[in-house]
């Protein structure tokens, strides 16, 4: 359906750099946010910072669990990007094509979850719905290892693109709200 004069790579790479000023030009024009912060000594280090952080998250009843959550968020779900070219050619035989679609198809999921979490304002429900992500992103897992046709990949690799971006946010923005503002940079 596509052309291929048309969508080379140098296309995608020139789509790719022109989202990227995009994103550059809305980070540039936001309100930097500075709370107010606690006169520091000026003797401290980066070590000593480092230590601070890491000896609050491991005594804090909230934040200890949380950096559980997240190093299971950040290895797991995200590692499904190294997968996929063995699961477009190796299982599927689609090759470059059916890399294409499983890559874009989990950037699409992404995506919607970007949207939703930028409407939903506030983290009143975010417990739930990093609850929600967890089960239903399980759910997806199994049944893409089950599942015997490509297009039926398509809508697995939409819900874990949807679950992987919203757990992720969920799970940090939690662990942001859970620390004192003056050791949010260290922990």
């Amino acid at each position: 359906v596509c052309s291929s004069d048309l969508w080379n790579p140098g296309v995608v790479v020139l789509c790719n750099a022109l989202g990227a000023a995009g994103f550059s030009l809305c980070l540039a024009l936001m309100k930097p946010f500075t709370p107010a912060r606690k006169q520091r000594d000026t003797e401290t280090n980066i070590i000593a910072d480092i230590r601070d952080g890491f000896s609050y998250a491991m005594h804090h009843a909230g934040v200890r669990p949380m950096f559980a959550i997240v190093i299971v968020v950040s290895i797991f779900p995200y590692s499904i990007s190294l997968l996929l070219p063995g699961l477009a050619d190796g299982v599927f035989h689609q090759g470059p094509s059916g890399l294409a679609w499983m890559t874009s198809v989990l950037g699409g999921g992404a995506i919607l979850m970007g949207v939703y979490v930028a409407q939903r304002g506030g983290i009143v429900g975010l417990t739930s719905d990093l609850i929600r992500a967890f089960v239903v992103g399980g759910f997806a897992f199994i049944a893409l290892s089950l599942v015997p046709e490509f297009w039926m990949t398509l809508p697995c690799m939409a819900v874990i693109g949807i679950v992987t971006m919203g757990s992720r946010t969920a799970s940090l923005t939690l662990l942001q709200f859970s620390v004192d503002a003056n050791m949010r940079g260290r922990v």
